[in-house]
């Protein structure tokens, strides 16, 4: 079991590796996410323009970073608008703070904290995300304390100054670091990781019957989820044989 939990704790991992996390770019409007989002592509992918509401839906691009791949979402700035198309891109970003993986909250820190600032520090504090103190090439003034400084990652797309330790920043947070040179022989879809969890939940509830002193055809029932569950991922049946072979061997309903 404790091989299978192993597994289950890289599942993510092979999940990155396959799938992207899933990364979302929130700020304000204005406040520097297309720019980041092109610094990440190497390329102009995003319209950047200094009109408040450019971005008025999201773009959705892979980046491969260190390694690991980042499915970047770039979205409209979170903001109260009276404009149809934009406020629906407003709406988009907020269901993706739910939906992603990591968010790279973007805030200006060439003016001072403002009310949307506060709100999208409320809405993601208890989300994985990282804090990016964008157009740091510009004097700094927001006023921030010397703990929550700590706590930000300051870049410039303007000079490209930070976003190479933003992105060492990225690899870390999810544990990532030389992941190219570590053998994983197996690639996990969501299906996949959900009957892995199930092998162990089966392997768990066997040990707890056993500490309980339960009959022993409910360690088989226990035993034959297990091997479903795996056999499963393997894209094969339970043998038959097998199941005969374990029913044989105890008195079922005694």
């Amino acid at each position: 079991m404790n091989k299978l939990t192993k597994i289950l704790d890289n599942s993510s991992k092979t999940r990155f590796l396959k799938e992207g996390i899933k990364t979302l770019i929130l700020g304000k409007p204005n406040v520097g996410k297309s720019s980041l989002l092109n610094s990440f592509l190497g390329e102009e992918r995003a319209i950047v323009s200094d009109i408040p509401g450019t971005t008025r839906d999201f773009l959705d691009v892979y980046v491969n970073v260190n390694g690991v791949n980042l499915r970047l979402i770039d979205t409209a700035g979170i903001h109260h608008t009276e404009d149809y198309l934009e406020n629906l891109g407003v709406n988009i970003a907020k269901k993706f703070i739910n939906e992603s993986e990591l968010i790279l909250l973007l805030l200006d820190v060439n003016n001072i904290l403002e009310p949307e600032d506060i709100i999208l520090l409320n809405m993601t504090k208890n989300k994985n995300r990282i804090i990016v103190g964008s157009k740091s090439d510009l004097p700094i003034k927001m006023k921030l304390s010397s703990e929550f400084k700590s706590q930000i990652v300051f870049v410039s797309n303007h000079t490209q100054e930070g976003i190479e330790n933003l992105k060492k920043q990225i690899v870390t947070k999810f544990n990532l670091q030389n992941i190219q040179e570590q053998n994983f022989d197996y690639l996990f879809n969501l299906r996949q990781v959900n009957q892995l969890k199930q092998a162990v939940l089966a392997l768990e509830n066997i040990l707890s019957d056993v500490k309980r002193n339960m009959p022993i055809d409910i360690h088989v029932i226990h035993l034959k989820e297990a091997y479903q569950s795996l056999e499963s991922i393997l894209g094969s049946n339970l043998q038959d044989d097998l199941i005969n072979e374990l029913f044989s061997k105890f008195c079922l309903g005694k």
